[in-house]
């Protein structure tokens, strides 16, 4: 990846109000923040994020994913604890 793509560089943009912008692409696997990196990654042309459509599915995808498994991790918990 020489360059990011135009949503890559709009995603950058806006992720945590612009902090990771600097972040080039040689540096993405070494940014220290693997939540960007995979956002990146997720919205590469290569992989046929081709449209701000496709790239708010993948970040929206993503993040009910995310949810899910919070809630099961929260609900296992909770079962442990009740039942000791």
């Amino acid at each position: 990846m020489s360059d990011f793509s135009p949503i890559q560089k709009r995603v950058a943009k806006l992720y945590c109000n612009g902090d990771m912008q600097h972040v080039a692409p040689s540096e993405l696997h070494d940014c220290g923040d693997t939540l960007f990196t995979f956002l990146m990654l997720e919205c590469t042309e290569g992989e046929g994020c081709d449209s701000i459509d496709v790239a708010l599915y993948r970040i929206q995808s993503a993040a009910e994913q995310l949810s899910s498994l919070g809630y099961d991790l929260s609900f296992q918990r909770a079962f442990e604890r009740a039942t000791g």
